[in-house]
């Protein structure tokens, strides 16, 4: 219980791992729901990443010099 107290500043920082496993390990409540949300964000975060279209490369559409 300590420990999520020491942690409260770091809780965007780090990976989604890392928050659902101090979401498990949490015992109050509160700060479980907090925790739960911060997770449920960074997860849609990284979805969202994962749509973007791929960067067009510009060397293959340019037109070779005569």
């Amino acid at each position: 219980m300590g420990d999520s107290k020491e942690k409260d500043g770091d809780q965007t920082k780090g990976d989604w791992r890392e928050l659902a496993l101090r979401v498990q390990q949490e015992t109050d409540p509160k700060k479980m729901i907090e925790l739960a949300g911060q997770l449920v964000a960074k997860l849609d975060e990284k979805k969202a990443g994962k749509n973007l279209p791929p960067k067009r490369r510009t060397e293959s559409r340019e037109r070779p010099r005569e």
